[in-house]
């Protein structure tokens, strides 16, 4: 893996599309969806998941690569929340940007925070995407993965809107990819992470819908580079945060309790990794 430092009728001209895709029947351990109300906690949500502009930056350099070069291309942004990379996407590539949510809450905090000029906000899920066939250049899946109810559902329907040629970049943390830095002070952890998809499975579940893996990068860094900022993050997003729900409140007072017994300043790593894989 490289390191990297730091619903309308119509979208994008076509009629909105259901999914004639079942489950293939397999169910792996993962993290439940209903861990987390988003329509009450989106302000919350807002307020905690902001990105300086330095690891905006460090994105866009990671995402840079697998771009195509096409002319305002159209992104879609799945499982947008309250808009961070919807207002991002559209100043990295004069992107054209659709953002899919199903949270009312996100999308109404989305909307109060601003929606760039030439974006769409639209509610559905990723197993029932509101697009039509090959509609899509980009598809930017940022921390969603874990939340799909079918995530068969889901990559039938990206292999459905994403054209030829286009790309799907899956930005998160893996069972298997990614670390972060205050996650192990927290009892319980190595089970909560692999509940998360795995890098491994991910790219052979998107296999069987037409994508080929072309890329895996980590970018490190970002917010909460100290064990007292984190600390204060950990607080403040305890309902806000699918890892943090996932723990009992026991599990959560000792974790809390074992990060504050570290040194403030003490540096706190954090990484996501970045996996692109190209529509055939």
């Amino acid at each position: 893996m490289t390191t990297i430092g730091v619903p309308p009728t119509q979208v994008f001209g076509g009629t909105v599309a259901g999914s004639s895709a079942t489950s293939s029947g397999r169910r792996e351990a993962r993290i439940v969806p209903e861990l987390i109300d988003y329509n009450r906690v989106a302000r919350q949500y807002q307020s905690g998941r902001g990105l300086s502009q330095n690891t905006l930056d460090a994105w866009r350099l990671a995402v840079s690569e697998f771009v195509p070069e096409r002319s305002s291309p159209a992104v879609l942004d799945l499982g947008a929340g309250t808009g961070i990379f919807t207002r991002a996407w559209a100043t990295w590539c004069d992107a054209r940007v659709v953002a899919v949510e199903p949270s009312e809450g996100m999308r109404l905090e989305a909307f109060a925070t601003g929606i760039p000029n030439g974006s769409t906000y639209v509610a559905g899920t990723g197993e029932f995407l509101p697009l039509r066939d090959s509609s899509v250049d980009i598809a930017w899946l940022s921390t969603v993965l874990h939340h799909f109810r079918d995530r068969d559902a889901c990559a039938h329907e990206l292999g459905r809107v994403v054209v030829r040629g286009g790309v799907l970049l899956i930005r998160g943390l893996f069972s298997d990819a990614g670390q972060i830095g205050w996650l192990d002070s927290f009892p319980g952890a190595d089970d909560v992470r692999a509940r998360m998809p795995s890098i491994v499975a991910s790219v052979a579940l998107f296999e069987r819908y037409g994508f080929q893996q072309v890329g895996l990068r980590e970018v490190i860094g970002g917010e909460r580079e100290t064990v007292g900022e984190s600390v204060a993050w950990v607080r403040n997003m305890r309902t806000a945060d699918t890892l943090l729900a996932s723990f009992d409140d026991e599990q959560f007072r000792v974790g809390l309790t074992n990060l504050e017994s570290l040194p403030a300043d003490q540096p706190m790593t954090h990484s996501l990794a970045l996996l692109a894989m190209r529509r055939g």
